[in-house]
């Protein structure tokens, strides 16, 4: 089985070389590290052409001529992946190394899954533990992943951005490439969502329920659990309300029967609280 990571770099020098160590060194080896560069202006290109001399088969470097951003940027690496099964991977955190093992046996036996992500223990910009993971920052907890082993009720919550998927943990198999790409969200909405969002509307997300990176929270990055958008403007935005409209357009043409689904069980909410209403009035 072909593996594949998608790396998004942007100035990322400081903590590129421990995220490649850590790919590289796994315990079940990768095929190829597609690395799209979103046109640093440091020296990540350097420490990138360093890493490919020295592994010329894996490492696979695409820079932008202009910046494209996160999300766009995430789209290009997911195309140029060959892989069977697909690892997303930020420049700045760190993999246990049993990751890709683990992973692979989660897919192995649960086949029709076709997107699982896990926990991860944060990190500082020294490597340091913070003694919290990734999964309470998000109140991923008990409960919570005890309702999304039901597709339906993530994809209810992901439609409604109440996203508990971190991009950088995320693997997927190449078959949910054909549903996700091009990514296309309204403001206030990632890519990890969406892809999150495709694979419970096609019964097909799963999670393992243990962390398998390090994720760093530092004052750098460009997206992650200190980079909070502005609910308020996003709600206040026109542009978004019109993005939103097209979104869930786009996502009731795909998954028709779990959007009825939705409109029945609203009804039969509005009904109940109605006749609770009702029922108060009388008594």
């Amino acid at each position: 089985m072909r593996i594949s990571v998608a790396l998004c770099t942007f100035n990322g020098s400081q903590f590129l070389n421990d995220q490649l160590n850590s790919i590289l060194n796994q315990s079940t080896a990768v095929n190829e590290i597609i690395i799209c560069d979103d046109h640093s202006s440091d020296n990540t290109l350097e420490i990138l052409n360093e890493y490919k001399d020295k592994y010329p088969e894996i490492i696979k470097i695409f820079k932008n001529e202009e910046s494209l951003g996160t999300i766009k940027n995430f789209e290009k690496a997911l195309t140029l992946c060959t892989g069977e099964i697909i690892f997303l991977a930020d420049q700045d955190d760190v993999w246990f190394k049993i990751k890709v093992q683990k992973i692979l046996f989660y897919f192995k036996n649960n086949s029709e899954c076709e997107l699982v992500f896990s926990d991860g223990c944060l990190i500082d910009s020294y490597g340091s533990k913070l003694n919290t993971n990734l999964w309470d920052k998000w109140d991923f907890n008990l409960d919570q992943r005890n309702k999304w082993k039901n597709n339906f009720l993530a994809f209810k919550d992901l439609l409604r951005n109440q996203n508990k998927i971190t991009g950088a943990t995320v693997s997927m198999r190449s078959s949910l490439k054909t549903a996700i790409l091009p990514i296309n969200i309204p403001l206030g909405y990632w890519h990890d969502g969406w892809i999150g969002l495709h694979a419970s509307g096609r019964n097909s997300l799963g999670f393992i329920e243990e962390p398998l990176i390090y994720y760093r929270i530092h004052d750098k990055q460009q997206v992650g659990v200190n980079k909070i958008v502005n609910q308020e403007i996003v709600r206040n935005s026109n542009q978004s309300n019109i993005e939103k409209h097209f979104f869930f357009q786009n996502i009731y043409k795909r998954y028709p029967l779990k959007f009825m689904r939705l409109k029945v069980e609203c009804f039969i909410y509005r009904q109940l609280s109605a006749l609770s209403k009702i029922k108060n009035r009388i008594q």
